[in-house]
C-alpha cells in the first residue's frame, strides 16, 4: 500500500504495487513546483551580509545612525558595530544592545517568509501583506507595516555582542525546512 513523504508529500507505491505512471508524473510536477520556488526566491532586502558601510559601522548619514548601510537603529544613541562572518556569510555584531531595521516593498495581498540568524538561531516569520495597520514578531523578529507596499523588517531586541546574519525576506511561503539558501539581493 503506498505512503506519503512527510515533506512533500510524494506518493511512495510499495514494492507491491503496480507501476503507475500517473503517480510518477504527479510526484514529478511536486518536486518541480518546489523547486521553482527554491531557485526563484529573491531577496527583498539590501545590503543583507553587511558588507557596505560608507560612513563606517556604526556611522552617520546626517542625524541617523547606521549599523551598516540600509540597516538604521532607531535611536541616536552611538554603539559599536563590526562586521564578523557567521557560516561564511557576512554578518554583524554590536558590543551593545540595540535595534536594527530596514524598509522594504511588498505586493499587497502577497505571502512572504521573513528570517534571521540571531547567535546561530533561525527566526522565521511568515506574514501576508494585507495592507492592514499591524506587526507581527517571532521572537527576535518584527515586521511593521508602514503603508500598502511597504513594511519594515525589525531586529528589536539585539542583545550586547549578539551576532547577526543572513536576514532575508522572500516571497512565498516557507518553513525552516524549505527557506531557501540565504544570497545577496542582486
Amino acid at each position: 500500500m503506498a505512503t506519503q513523504t512527510s515533506l512533500l508529500g510524494l506518493t511512495k507505491p510499495d514494492c507491491s504495487d503496480v507501476q503507475d505512471v500517473g503517480i510518477i508524473n504527479a510526484n514529478m510536477e511536486i518536486i518541480d513546483k518546489e523547486m521553482g520556488k527554491r531557485s526563484r526566491a529573491y531577496n527583498l532586502l539590501d545590503n543583507s551580509e553587511f558588507e557596505i558601510a560608507q560612513a563606517g559601522y556604526g556611522g552617520k548619514h546626517g542625524t541617523v545612525i547606521y549599523a551598516a548601510d540600509r540597516w538604521p537603529q532607531n535611536d541616536s544613541t552611538a554603539r559599536t558595530y563590526s562586521k564578523v562572518t557567521h557560516n561564511g556569510h557576512g554578518a554583524l555584531q554590536c558590543t551593545s544592545a540595540t535595534r536594527i531595521q530596514q524598509k522594504f516593498t511588498v505586493v499587497s495581498g502577497e505571502d512572504y517568509t521573513a528570517a534571521v540568524i540571531i547567535n546561530g538561531t533561525l527566526y522565521i516569520l511568515n506574514f501576508n501583506a494585507d495592507g492592514a495597520g499591524h506587526g507581527q514578531s517571532s521572537g527576535q523578529l518584527f515586521i511593521n507595516y508602514i503603508n500598502a507596499n511597504t513594511y519594515m523588517f525589525v531586529m528589536p531586541n539585539l542583545a550586547a555582542n549578539a551576532v547577526v546574519s543572513e536576514p532575508v525576506v522572500y516571497r512565498g511561503t516557507y518553513t525552516a525546512t524549505t527557506l531557501p539558501q540565504s544570497m545577496k539581493k542582486g
